[in-house]
């Protein structure tokens, strides 16, 4: 009989590290249709990429309509906020340093897949530095020290090949609802633990 290939989702890997079993126990569950908050925390990822790729001003977008969503003056804001937090990364790092909805792959076997679509990706090797970021529009707080950037930034230094140009990685929460942008910073060396000591373990029991 042929083993279904699990599909590990960045979004959902605290859970997993959490409770292993709960990545086949959901791979059973029916597809359902995302809810209404979900829904505009989409809308408002796509209008603040519009807005990086085309150099446009979020709070002039009140009203347009993105992934179906009516944008709102809240809704503007927050996707400018997450602008603002993209400058910050470009002005710390350089320019032509930073990308945006951007995939990235970490592992992948006839068992199982992992990857995901970093918001924000900010690499200097002149720096040694390397900054993941992501915009949260819900109002469940969201720590800095999130497993989900940390699994990005794993996946980042996969695919550039990136283990020996960086010493430092930089996780920013971009959350409009609980005021500034919150940053944790680790070394490459305690990302590489993280992954060694907690997600490998856990992917092998999900396993």
């Amino acid at each position: 009989m042929a083993t279904t290939q699990l599909n590990i989702r960045p979004s959902g890997i605290g859970r997993t590290i959490a409770c292993p079993a709960s990545v086949r126990l959901i791979a059973q569950v029916p597809y359902q249709e995302s809810g209404e908050a979900a829904k505009i925390g989409t809308a408002i990822h796509a209008l603040a990429e519009h807005c990086v790729k085309n150099y446009l001003n979020p709070l002039t977008l009140v009203g347009e309509v993105f992934e179906g969503i009516s944008m709102t003056e809240e809704n503007c804001r927050f996707a400018q906020q997450h602008l603002e937090a993209i400058w910050d990364i470009e002005e710390e790092l350089g320019e032509g340093t930073v990308s945006v909805e951007k995939f990235l792959p970490y592992q992948e076997s006839t068992a199982y897949k992992i990857g995901g679509t970093a918001d924000v990706i900010g690499i200097s090797k002149e720096k040694r530095k390397l900054i993941i970021a992501d915009l949260k529009t819900g109002r469940g707080y969201v720590d800095a020290e999130s497993e989900q950037l940390k699994l990005y930034a794993l996946a980042a230094m996969e695919s550039g090949g990136l283990y020996q140009d960086i010493d430092i990685v930089e996780l920013w929460i971009i959350q409009p609802h609980h005021g500034e942008v919150r940053k944790h910073s680790m070394t490459t060396q305690e990302l590489v633990d993280w992954e060694h000591y907690i997600l490998q373990p856990a992917i092998e029991n999900a396993l």
